[in-house]
This record gives structure tokens, sequence and C-alpha cells, in this order.
């Protein structure tokens, strides 16, 4: 009996132990690194490289307010743009978010204060949002506005299963890995991502790259914590191999987790119907 008590007691310790790792790290496991290689061929085809001022790892994309349906194609939408592309996306205290659906490209904005997040999207009591749709044979390789909205919004939900968004990393990941059952993309190896369109063309860019157009706002996502100071002779490395190192380590460990949780409980549920059987067969 003090055998069998001490089994119950291991295992529950066990079941307790694989939940605790598997609630703590989900969220890091849904979000994936995706190449700008790997992404699906429509959005490959407006998402193009850069060809200005010599850049690298820059990409650019184009979209029209002109030609939208006129119930969006409106001055007020327009002036909207100017303000979030203009004065939101230089202000720590606004978050502009770039992200791609295989049919869409999406610019959500809001107040940093206004955004919260919840187990399968997140979403900001006020703000704005703009759609544009990528047009199939992307001939002009220009996405055209489909709707623009102003006030509160919620990001598209993607999938429990696979990847259904793919965003440019310029400050996402906080937010994202507050999201524990939707899977979201990060682009790792777009350094610079430049908006042009047809609405701020007379307008110069606040921060303009060099050579670079007025109408063409360039974002960069955070900066990687910098090397403390030092003799550079014992830094022999980059030191952003660690960064990308140990997000892969905390994704496979996620992974992991959750595999041998289903694991365990497959166990555990054999266990459970043998006893079932023997405790029946002895009567």
């Amino acid at each position: 009996m003090l055998f069998k008590n001490g089994g119950k007691r291991l295992v529950s310790v066990v079941c307790a132990l694989v939940l605790v790792l598997t609630l703590s790290v989900p969220s890091s496991a849904l979000v994936r690194e995706f190449n700008y290689n790997d992404l699906p061929p429509n959005i490959l085809a407006f998402l193009l490289p850069y060809s200005g001022s010599g850049l690298s790892d820059a990409y650019q994309m184009n979209v029209k307010f002109e030609g939208a349906n006129a119930a969006y194609n409106t001055t007020a939408n327009r002036e909207a743009w100017k303000m979030v592309m203009g004065e939101w996306l230089n202000d720590p205290n606004y978050k502009v978010f770039f992200f791609y659906s295989v049919t869409y490209f999406f610019v959500y904005a809001a107040p940093t204060s206004a955004i919260s997040s919840t187990s399968t999207n997140f979403k900001a009591t006020e703000g704005y949002t703009f759609q544009f749709y990528l047009g199939s044979s992307g001939s002009d390789k220009q996405g055209v506005l489909y709707k623009a909205i102003k006030g509160a919004w919620e990001s598209p939900t993607s999938y429990a299963d696979s990847v259904g968004f793919y965003f440019f990393d310029n400050g996402i990941r906080s937010v994202l890995e507050s999201v524990s059952s939707r899977y979201y993309g990060v682009i790792t190896d777009m350094q610079t991502f430049v908006v042009k369109d047809d609405v701020r063309e007379d307008e110069p860019d606040p921060e303009p790259p060099s050579s670079s157009e007025p109408d063409e706002p360039t974002i960069s996502p955070p900066k990687e914590p910098e090397v403390p100071a030092g003799n550079p002779e014992y830094v022999v490395y980059n030191t952003s191999i660690w960064l990308t190192f140990f997000r892969w380590v905390r994704r496979h460990i996620g992974n992991a987790v959750f595999v041998g949780f289903l694991v365990l409980a497959a166990i555990m549920g054999i266990y459970l119907i043998l006893r079932i059987i023997k405790h029946y067969s002895r009567q």
C-alpha cells in the first residue's frame, strides 16, 4: 500500500510539472519565424526588394487609394493615413503594425495604452485600420485600398494549427507572445520596410534615408541589445547569434513539452483503462 500511495504521488507530481511547463511556454511556440523567401508566392509578388539607397535586407510595398471604393477613398481617410504613417509612426506612444495574409496587406495603428491581447488575437479600443487588396495577378504590384476604418479594432484571427498572418518585426513580438492559442509568423530577415503610396507624394518623409524619395517611409525594428562597454578583443562573435539561438531553443522547448504532455496523457489513459479492466475481471 505504501508503494502504491507513493506511486500515485509521483504521478501527480509529474502531471503537475508537465502542466506548469506547458502553460508557461505555449505563446513562445506559437510565434514562428520566416525568411522573406519562405513567404507565399502571392505576397512575394507585391513585397519586392527595395531598389533605393542601397539598403540591405530592405523591402518595399506599394499601395494606392486611387481606384478604391469611394466609401473608403475619402479625404478623412487620406488624412488619417498621413497621420498614421507620419506622426504616429515616429511616436513611441503609438504602435503601427504591418502584416500580410495571402490576400491582403494590413496596417493597424493605435495608441500603445489602448492595445491589449486575448488568447486568439490582439485589439485596441481606438485607432485606425487600413486593408489593401493584393490582386491575383499583381500586374502593377500595388495593393489597392479595400477598407479603412477609424475606431476600435481587433486583429484578424489566425489559425490554431498553422500560420495565417506574417508580420514585419517592428516591436510586434511582445504583443504576439500574449496570444496563446493561434499561430502567427514574423519575418526575421526584413530589416527595413518601405511603404510607398499615392497619398503622401507631396509631403516630406519625417526621417528619410539617404537618396530615398519623400513619400517612402522607412520603418526599422527595435535595435538588438548592445554589448556592454569593455575590451573589444574579448567579443569574438556576433552577439545577435545568441538572441536567435535563444528564440530557437524557447520555441522548440514549447513544442517538445506539448508533445510530452500528450504522450503522458495517453499513457495515463491507457493505465486507467487497464486498471478498470483488471478491477472488474476480479469480480
